[in-house]
């Protein structure tokens, strides 16, 4: 027992510090890291960007080095130096395109899936020269030679890539990337409706709202950016047809075993915890259902939700995270006892006795998590699916509270459950073969289980590791696009293991359980049926003559029916001692009356 207390310490203190380093460690992580093309090129190479004056404001984290611009090669350290000589100039505010511009220009955009660098169009450097030139002038200075407008793209095409920004309006200007004019209408204070100048970046800019408090750009509600109409019209349809199985097979198998406990001991029992855990996950997909895309996604400015201020984006959020990594902890403790149970002969009732470590694990860890999660904001909502979920455009989230402790839990299962076979087989050779028959059957339904589990959670992971990856490059490329059955897989691998354990759950001896339960309220029904009829048989008083019922001294009373094999043996001798060859109802009013009328109704 000794043994098993530092087992399951280091155990606890594996989970719980993988758990949470890893989402610090991991969030700090660039998603670009883990593509699969690369960064270099045999022209360039992509690289942060470190110009202080254009990277707090930029859309894009990359720029290519080196950036030929007009036959002059510029290094990030050279183009932060000369941009600092236009410190003056823009402090006249002269175009409020103005800096925008030459951080486009000498900062460009990097895009590994694009063979040149994105800098602004000829029209944004036509306009900007038209209203700084001058001023330049009048310090005796020209227009200079390296943002010769000719040498940028007409237009934004495929074939040649550049940044478009919208027409500026002769009112009052001003040159930052968070401001805006005067006349612009605001839907809060601090959200503003002219996207295209500080999300000319985006792929669809006009499909956003700039926040100036946070500086980012927020996607307005009932906008179609990666997907269409039709493929979120699937995508609930999908969604309900997974959630309605998923949630009625854990439904079924909870109540199983809410109806007789007894039945199931360690290991099977964390697949219980496992099924209410899918069954409230299901629970999140249906509330999204029911109170519809806007109610859950939308938040009251027009923009699609990004944080918790939605209350029904936040119950949402907790019914799938939480419950997502409560039963992935359960998988884990799954495969714990079943080590214990298989390689080291413990009974459950040895394992019962750490039953409160189990439980503090699986739901403490979880609820953690989720608090942290609240703090940073890390909530957004999905466009395909509009379900409020971590960080699904803040790829660090996603790797660090997705993708690293939910592949540090299926591994750490994985293990301890082979490890389990390992040691039974082991065990098995050694006793020349010889095995328990109740082990046998914990083998075949954990090793069911198990694998099931481990397939659906492998898909889940890769799936998220696709959006991670991908999710930056939907969004700023033009030509990029998101699978919609990538999505899908997604969905169904979420909820598969729900369906998987109510599989395992439900045998045969659970069927006669609910069978039981059946035939015990027919006869309850029975019962009462017969009783009201012998009721009414007594307070009958229009009629003195009664039909005897025979009973014969030698024949017994039995009852069977299809849902038991019972004997009423105790109510036959009943009968018996009480009765003769031949016996009589009598009147009421006769000074022999009957005795249990009950009895005589089989």
């Amino acid at each position: 027992m000794g043994s098993f207390c530092r087992l399951q310490n280091t155990i606890f203190v594996f989970i719980l510090s993988t758990s949470f380093y890893g989402s610090f460690i991991f969030a700090d992580l660039d998603p670009a890291a883990f593509r699969f093309d690369t960064f270099d090129t045999p022209k360039r190479k992509c690289e942060p960007i470190i110009v202080d004056m254009c990277k707090d404001h930029l859309g894009y984290n990359f720029t290519g080095v080196p950036n030929l611009l007009n036959g002059e090669t510029y290094t990030q350290q050279g183009s932060r130096d000369l941009l600092l000589t236009f410190k003056p100039l823009i402090s006249h505010r002269c175009s409020s395109q103005l800096k925008m511009f030459l951080c486009t220009a000498y900062v460009p955009m990097c895009d590994t899936q694009v063979e040149q660098l994105i800098g602004p169009c000829r029209s944004v450097c036509e306009n900007v020269k038209n209203r700084c030139e001058p001023y330049l002038k009048t310090y005796g200075h020209p227009w200079p030679a390296a943002l010769n407008c000719s040498v940028f793209p007409a237009s934004n095409t495929e074939e040649s890539m550049c940044m478009e920004f919208p027409q500026e309006e002769d009112s009052d200007q001003d040159g930052g990337f968070d401001q805006t004019t005067r006349s612009q209408k605001r839907l809060t204070e601090t959200v503003t409706l002219a996207p295209n100048q500080q999300c000319f970046w985006l792929r669809k800019p006009s499909a956003y709202v700039y926040v100036n408090t946070t500086g980012t750009c927020h996607p307005r509600c009932n906008v179609d950016i990666l997907f269409t109409k039709g493929q979120k019209q699937y995508a609930e349809i999908w969604i309900a047809v997974w959630t309605s199985l998923c949630l009625l097979l854990s439904i079924l198998t909870v109540a199983t075993f809410l109806i007789d406990t007894s039945k199931f001991h360690y290991p099977i029992r964390p697949i219980i915890f496992l099924s209410l855990c899918y069954a409230m996950y299901s629970v999140g997909y249906l509330i999204r259902l029911i109170a519809g895309r806007e109610s859950v996604t939308c938040d009251s400015d027009g923009t699609m939700t990004q944080g918790l201020d939605n209350t029904n984006c936040a119950a949402v959020f907790l019914l799938l995270y939480y419950f997502n990594s409560a039963a992935a902890l359960w998988w884990v403790i799954l495969s714990v006892t079943w080590l214990l149970t298989a390689g080291f002969k413990w009974s459950h009732d040895a394992i019962d006795l750490y039953t409160s470590y189990f439980h503090l694990v699986a739901w403490g860890i979880p609820a953690v998590k989720s608090i942290i999660i609240i703090v940073l904001r890390n909530v957004y909502s999905e466009e395909l699916t509009g379900l409020c979920y971590v960080g699904s455009s803040n790829s660090s989230s996603i790797l660090g509270f997705v993708i690293a402790p939910f592949t540090v839990y299926l591994l750490l299962g994985v293990t301890l459950l082979v490890a389990g076979y390992v040691v039974l087989f082991l065990h098995q050779k050694k006793n020349s073969g010889k095995s328990d028959e109740r082990i046998e059957v914990l083998m075949v339904r954990v090793g069911i289980f198990g694998l099931l589990y481990t397939v659906a959670m492998t898909c889940h992971i890769a799936c998220n590791f696709y959006e991670y990856a991908n999710y930056p490059y939907w969004y700023t490329s033009s030509h990029a696009t998101a699978s919609v059955e990538i999505y899908s897989l997604k969905i169904a691998s979420a909820l598969l293991p729900g369906i998987t354990s109510a599989l395992c759950i439900l045998s045969c001896n659970s069927l006669d359980t609910w069978t039981s339960i059946s035939c015990m309220c027919s006869k309850d029904s029975t019962r009462n049926k017969t009783y009201q009829l012998s009721k009414n048989s007594n307070n009958n008083n229009s009629s003195r003559h009664y039909t005897p019922v025979m009973t014969h001294p030698n024949k017994q009373l039995t009852m069977s029916h299809s849902c038991g094999r019972t004997s009423s043996t105790s109510r036959t001798s009943k009968v018996r001692s009480q009765s003769h060859s031949h016996r009589y109802f009598h009147s009421p009013n006769s000074s022999q009356s009957l005795q249990h009328p009950e009895e005589y109704h089989v």
